[in-house]
């Protein structure tokens, strides 16, 4: 309950040479606390997402490559939650496994770890070839997949076919089968409308209805 009114404001710099900043309005204290960018491996929210997953990873930080085009064969992942647990506040909303990206073109592209010593060496990522919505990645570390990442992206329905916002992040770690997910509804994803200037500031983040 202590943690219900929680806000957080990131500051993403231009310039890729600054990380990010993070301001966080606690309740309990009617306070903006701050903190530097975390570590890329620390986990997000103590999930089976990294915060280099979820914001910090960048182009720069890793070497590409094109492994062609390949049929994303299965649905995408989802937990699987019990009749009793379906009731539950808040449980009811997250999104179900998603087939509709079945049987879609997607590219398949390497990305190898720029990084020494890290927890994996390479992922593949499976992206879509009109949308480039990126549906999943498999880690690999020594040879051995330790990880997955699904995403279900849902069209804005623009004339750009890029134009996508996610209903879910599912992860799961295959040496411990733990999983995460991550769901949004869709009836609060809302786009092109007019934002007051200051809404992306540490005065807004104080005075936001809660």
């Amino acid at each position: 309950g202590k943690l219900s009114g929680t806000g957080m404001l990131i500051t993403h710099f231009v310039d890729d040479d600054k990380g990010q900043s993070y301001a966080i309005y606690l309740p309990e204290l009617k306070k903006i606390r701050r903190f530097d960018e975390p570590r890329h491996d620390d986990a997000w929210g103590d999930t089976d997402f990294t915060f280099g997953d979820v914001y910090l990873r960048k182009p720069m930080h890793e070497a590409h490559e094109l492994l062609g085009t390949a049929i994303l064969e299965d649905c995408l992942g989802a937990m699987e939650l019990s009749d009793r647990e379906k009731k539950r506040k808040y449980l009811e909303q997250l999104a179900p496994a998603q087939c509709g990206h079945k049987g879609q073109e997607v590219y398949k592209l390497k990305s190898t770890t720029r990084f020494k010593d890290w927890w994996y060496d390479h992922r593949i990522t499976y992206v879509d070839t009109k949308t480039f919505a990126d549906y999943r990645t498999e880690y690999f570390k020594d040879g051995e997949k330790i990880k997955l990442i699904d995403r279900d992206w849902v069209s804005m329905g623009l004339d750009d076919p890029r134009g996508q916002f996610w209903r879910y992040w599912y992860g799961r770690d295959l040496r411990t089968n733990h999983e995460t997910m991550v769901s949004v509804p869709e009836q609060f994803v809302s786009w092109n409308r007019e934002a007051d200037p200051g809404l992306w500031t540490e005065e807004k983040l104080l005075n936001l209805e809660r």
